[in-house]
């Protein structure tokens, strides 16, 4: 059975949010492959981090790791979405706890002294996430960007 795509705007890639990719400044692509692997060219980790990978066919939705390797069986195609932290792209070292956007400023600040409310809940999410691959209480779940 064919037609018309279900994501007309969402472009389809072959390398991804590989860092020499030039589809690695979209919002969301298609991979034309049911076998993703989340490291750069070089073998190391994705540096983009975090992706959710929702298969085309089956609808199944996955947190990919930077890193690993991940397979849908039973779909074509696979609809990534990088995971986003306050409507701008997470980087990896800001999930580990380092630098990277969003992370704190001077040490002398007495405010930085004293974690946030939302700094506990970012902490507890990150092990969770690095744990069951979910952020939150339930998998990662985003809508399509329909333009």
């Amino acid at each position: 059975m064919s037609g018309p795509s279900l994501y007309p705007n969402i472009k389809r890639s072959k390398s991804g949010y590989k860092i020499n990719s030039k589809d690695n400044s979209e919002d969301q692509l298609i991979i034309t492959s049911n076998e993703i692997t989340m490291k750069e060219d070089n073998g190391d980790p994705l540096e983009k981090g975090p992706i959710e990978g929702t298969g085309l066919t089956t609808g199944n939705k996955k947190v990919m790791e930077p890193g690993e390797t991940y397979t849908f069986k039973g779909d074509k195609e696979v609809l990534e979405t990088p995971i986003t932290q306050y409507g701008h792209q997470t980087d990896v070292a800001h999930l580990n706890g380092g630098g990277g956007s969003g992370g704190k400023g001077d040490k002398d600040d007495k405010e930085d002294d004293i974690p946030s409310e939302s700094d506990l809940l970012l902490e507890r999410l990150k092990k969770k996430l690095k744990k069951t691959g979910q952020w939150g209480d339930s998998v990662v779940r985003s809508q399509p960007t329909i333009l």
